[in-house]
């Protein structure tokens, strides 16, 4: 079972990371991890991020089952407003 970063999900379905953040947040994905980096640099100590992974297996499950949906949906609109 691997993870992905929000952003490393996006990029394998050809989304952005909002659309993954939408996923979690509505509870399509419900195996989610919080890694939390911390610099190496101590001038940088306060600088922890915090970035939220995601089960790859799941990720392409949701995906099948209804992102392709709303995937083909922010296709279309995109295509909507670039002929406006």
């Amino acid at each position: 079972m691997a993870y992905l970063t929000t952003r490393e999900a996006a990029e394998k379905l050809g989304t952005d990371e909002a659309t993954i953040q939408e996923w979690i947040k509505q509870g399509w994905l419900t195996n989610v991890r919080t890694q939390v980096s911390v610099p190496t640099s101590s001038h940088l100590l306060g600088a922890a991020t915090f970035d939220k992974l995601v089960d790859e297996d799941e990720l392409f499950e949701v995906a099948e089952e209804i992102g392709w949906a709303m995937l083909v949906e922010e296709a279309f609109l995109e295509r909507l407003e670039a002929h406006e």
